[in-house]
């Protein structure tokens, strides 16, 4: 067997930065404790983490209402940034592209995590190829917005997804 450890220095690395990411696969699984989640499945798509995976979980329901707030915003922040803010189906997603900020664990260094996610308008713009970003502007209507974007229409309580 020939090996070169050069070739496979980076597979287990932490991400980290601001990457380009698609959502693979959105899938519905459940904590330990019996909690329901919806996982995304993101894979790096350029750079030095190029094909790259990575796991979020989203915790949907929970005893202690802090834990899914917090689910909720950040699932908030990923469909701002991949452009779908509104959705019916989880699995309406997958294939989507945008872009994230990872870095390190603060209580577990040697694992990565999510620490932003960059939305349309941040530090660096979502790609502009995102067909549900532009059929959604399309779709909304109603006055521009101050940097030219449509604004997006009103939500009720039946568009809220949980």
């Amino acid at each position: 067997m020939r090996f070169n450890a050069d070739d496979h220095q980076d597979q287990f690395s932490p991400i980290e930065g601001q990457q380009p990411f698609r959502i693979q696969a959105v899938t519905n699984e459940m904590t330990k404790s019996g909690f329901p989640t919806i996982s995304v499945l993101f894979v790096i798509r350029d750079g030095k983490f190029r094909n790259r995976l990575h796991t979020e979980r989203f915790i949907v329901e929970h005893d202690n209402p802090k834990t899914v707030e917090i689910a909720m915003g950040k699932l908030s922040m990923l469909s701002r940034a991949v452009g779908r803010p509104r959705w019916d189906d989880e699995h309406e997603l997958e294939g989507l592209i945008g872009d994230a900020v990872f870095g390190l664990q603060k209580d577990n260094p040697q694992f990565c995590e999510v620490k932003r996610y960059v939305a349309e308008g941040g530090a660096k713009k979502a790609p502009a190829s995102n067909p549900h970003r532009d059929e959604f502007h399309a779709r909304s209507g109603g006055s521009p917005m101050p940097d030219g974007r449509p604004m997006p229409p009103p939500i009720d309580d039946k568009d809220i997804p949980f």
